[in-house]
This record gives C-alpha cells, structure tokens and sequence, in this order.
C-alpha cells in the first residue's frame, strides 16, 4: 500500500484526487504559511499517481525541482510545499484506517523528474 507522509501522520493513496494546501477543504491540510489554500492536487488513477501545482504562488516542488506541470510520482520521491515535505512511501501496512504510525521514511534522489504532456 502506498502512504503520504508528512511527519508522524500518514494519509493512505487511494484512487482519485488528494488535495494539499492549507484550507481545511483540503484532504490533506499543511500547517504552512508559504503554502496556498489549495495548493496542488495528486492524482492516483490504476498504477499512476501525479502532483499537479494547482497555481500556487510558492509553488511545488519534486525531489528539489520546481514543478510546471503534471508530474509522475514514483516510491521515495520528496513533496515539498512551503515548510512541509511529504513522502511517498510504500508500507506492507493493512490497516490504512490509521494515520499515526511508527515508521522510517526512505527517500531518494532523482536526477530529474518525468514530466507529462497535457491530456
């Protein structure tokens, strides 16, 4: 199962849309002044999963790199927001009702990030 981790907390990738920013609209609401209302929205749809800045004035960034458009996410990859990160992480995990739980985050660097071409 795939989580998003921002801190302690972890919040469950389901299909869909999961909205970050600071309005409590938000699915997932960041505690960040440099964060907008609705700042970006990550997309899971089948096997895919992709972030989009939803205009923010701060911006998004992907492992240290500055988004401009849609961008594929993979296992490891850094959302920073603001003052927050976010990591996508895989956990073996089958309650996913819970979203305090102990755990290491395992990030990695890519030298770039895959971007996709508008649908």
């Amino acid at each position: 199962m795939l989580w998003l981790q921002l801190g302690q907390d972890r919040f469950p990738v389901r299909q869909g849309e999961t909205t970050l920013g600071r309005s409590h609209y938000c699915t997932i609401v960041l505690q960040s002044a440099r964060a907008s209302r609705e700042h970006a929205a990550i997309r899971a749809e089948e096997e895919r999963i992709t972030i989009t800045d939803l205009g923010s004035l701060n911006g998004t960034a992907v492992n240290g790199h500055r988004i401009s458009e849609p961008v594929e996410l993979e296992v490891g990859d850094l959302i920073t927001i603001g003052s927050q990160q976010i990591a996508l992480i895989e956990s073996s995990l089958s309650d996913d009702s819970a979203n305090t739980v102990e755990g290491e985050v395992v990030t990695r660097s890519r030298p770039g990030v895959k971007t996709l071409p508008d649908v």
